[in-house]
């Protein structure tokens, strides 16, 4: 017993916390390198169909060569009314007075009506396609944004989680390691006991 109790004290030289694991050390790394969203890749800033140039981005470039034909159309059938008008006007014997000015007239004006109506209608139809395609892609775009911050949250979330797990288990290692020294330290006492 004496001679045990002449002997130095015997210290523990290993760590007694696990500390952070590697993978702990990478979560960290990423959610320190985390920056405020500026790009347009992770923050969403939607868009107004109604700023200048936009809607003309998304309308349909070949819109006159659609309409040249219809209005072209609406001119050759205004041109056969016109003549069918002189024709009568002719049997009738009344080809150059009032009325016929009046029938040529009422003519025009039906012709420009109809080119007011195909234009009005195929630019209205153009605006409305393309309006519906930049709001097709502004989901788009906000969906991808937030899939985006997800994907990265999520994985710096599992290497989180997979580096509590790796440092558990490490732990556990130091512990058994520690409760082994205790043992071995302690055993002269019990062998004097």
């Amino acid at each position: 017993g004496q001679a045990l109790a002449n002997q130095p004290y015997q210290t523990y030289t290993g760590p007694l916390t696990a500390g952070a694991s590697g993978l702990q050390q990478q979560a960290w790394e990423g959610i320190s390198g985390l920056q405020i969203p500026t790009g347009q890749q992770t923050m969403y800033t939607p868009g107004s169909y109604t700023d200048a140039g936009t809607a003309q981005k998304y309308m349909n470039p070949y819109l006159q060569q659609a309409l040249n034909p219809q209005i072209a159309e609406a001119r050759r059938q205004a041109e056969i009314e016109n003549l069918k008008n002189k024709a009568a006007a002719t049997k009738a014997g009344a080809y150059g007075g009032s009325r016929q000015a009046l029938m040529e007239s009422e003519n025009q004006r039906n012709l420009l009506q109809n080119l007011a109506n195909i234009t009005g209608q195929g630019y209205q139809k153009a605006y409305d396609t393309g309006a519906q395609q930049f709001l097709a892609e502004q989901n788009l775009l906000k969906g991808t944004t937030e899939a985006n911050r997800a994907y990265g949250l999520q994985g710096l979330a599992a290497q989180q989680a997979a580096g509590a797990a790796a440092r558990d288990i490490e732990q556990q290692g130091i512990a058994a390691d520690y409760a082994q020294f205790q043992e071995a330290r302690d055993y002269p006492y019990k062998q004097v006991q």
